[in-house]
Formats: structure tokens, sequence, C-alpha cells
């Protein structure tokens, strides 16, 4: 890309940013997205101030302690939006090590991520 930037611009400074987990502006933009599809799904446009239209909470399902895990455990919603960390054991961890950075809950897929985050949230339903 710098070879391209040089090429092009005849070696103007190239001022970047390289972003991704656990940087905050990854999980920040994450949060931008989720609200918009909450406006979407409401059916208009959610009113931040209103606790009705808030969202409160985003679990952050992830199999990399170092990323995923500490991203979302670091992330402060500049929204007060909580985020709960879900380790899986079906990727980069594995079960019988210790993650580097603790989440709020090790489950063994993605699976069973989202069935415990459904039942944090008072879900009495079954889930497939």
């Amino acid at each position: 890309m710098q070879g391209i930037w040089n090429t092009t611009t005849g070696g103007a400074e190239l001022t970047k940013t390289i972003i991704g987990k656990p940087h905050s502006h990854t999980y920040q933009y994450a949060e931008q997205i989720l609200n918009s599809h909450r406006a979407e799904l409401l059916g208009g446009n959610v009113n931040f101030n209103k606790d009705i239209h808030r969202l409160d909470r985003v679990f952050m399902v992830g199999d990399n302690p170092e990323s995923d895990i500490r991203g979302a455990n670091e992330f402060d919603s500049p929204l007060g939006t909580e985020w709960t960390s879900i380790l899986v054991k079906s990727g980069v961890f594995r079960d019988g090590s210790v993650p580097s950075y603790e989440p709020t809950v090790i489950v063994d897929d993605v699976l069973a991520g989202i069935k415990w985050a459904l039942k944090q949230q008072g879900w009495r339903g079954e889930v497939d």
C-alpha cells in the first residue's frame, strides 16, 4: 500500500491508523451498527435518552482472549452500554488453558454462548 501511495502522490506523507480488535474504535463501530439495526427493527430513530429504546447490553462472543475478550472487557461505551464477554472453547482458545484476559463466562461453543446470554436476559423459552 505504501508503494502505491508514494507513486500516486509523489511521496506525500501518509498518515494512517491501523485498527482492529481490541482497539476501542472497532467496538464503538460495532455498537453504532447494532444501534442502527435496532432503530430499523423498532421502526425509526432510537432515542438514547429513553431507557426503553437504549441498547443496554451487548454480548461479545469470541474465541480469542487477547483480542475479543480484552476488547469487550476494556471497551467503555460512550452510550453507557454494558459489554459482556463470552469466551468459546471452539477456536483459538482451548479448554484447559488459562485465558490471558478473563471473560464473564467460558462456554463450549457459540450456541452455548447464545443460550447463556438469553438466560441472562430472562429468556424462558427453548433454544435449539
